[in-house]
């Protein structure tokens, strides 16, 4: 039975009703465990409201159903539709968000879209390193070594290879290195007194 929809007429309403529980994999609980939560965010989208708040859609979801609701979201999206998720499925919200905001402990850290926030750092490989760190930091970017490299941070990937290029620097890579969205959120949100307590944070 479907819930009331005060936008729409009954018709409409229960045809849309039908049409999205078909589509995100039957009736309702006798399904599976994640039954009652499909149920539930068909009855969110049921009335095509102009903006959609969703808290841990995933929850509870198999792969299937995971992939249908990506797509359901993204489709509503295209047609202009706004979407807000709440999540801390890391990996699910990089396949699904075009737009990411990260509050931790109650203070914006980080925001922007997701194509930017990729395009944080660069990975390089010289055989004179020390110089081209020296260089880097000197012009106001950071440089961390890792894996027998340096990821360099606060300047784009052109100005490290044209700062390179000036300094007679060989380089054997220079590359995007923008990590997982896991790792980007354990440095967003790090602080030196950071405890057990950081795993309360959600994008």
């Amino acid at each position: 039975m479907p819930p009331a929809c005060p936008t729409s007429g009954s018709t409409r309403c229960s045809t849309r009703w039908d049409s999205t529980t078909r589509r995100i994999g039957g009736s309702g609980p006798t399904r599976s465990g994640c039954g009652s939560d499909w149920l539930g965010f068909a009855g969110a989208v049921l009335c095509d409201p102009p903006v959609l708040v969703l808290d841990e859609p995933a929850n509870g979801l198999d792969p299937m159903g995971i992939h249908e609701m990506r797509e359901l979201l993204r489709s509503r999206a295209a047609r202009g539709s706004t979407v807000l998720v709440s999540s801390h499925l890391l990996a699910e919200i990089e396949l699904l968000a075009d737009d990411l905001v990260v509050v931790s402990r109650g203070r914006l850290v980080a925001s922007g879209s997701l194509a930017e926030l990729r395009e944080d750092a660069t990975r390089v490989r010289s055989p004179s390193a020390d110089r081209l760190a020296a260089a880097v930091q000197a012009a106001g970017g950071s440089v961390e070594r890792s894996d027998g490299g340096l990821v360099v941070r606060g300047m784009p990937i052109e100005q490290v290879g044209e700062l390179a290029f000036e300094a007679g620097i060989a380089l054997h890579e220079l590359s995007s290195d923008a990590g997982s969205l896991e790792e980007r959120f354990l440095r967003w949100t790090s602080t030196p007194d950071d405890g057990d307590d950081a795993e309360g944070d959600a994008p």
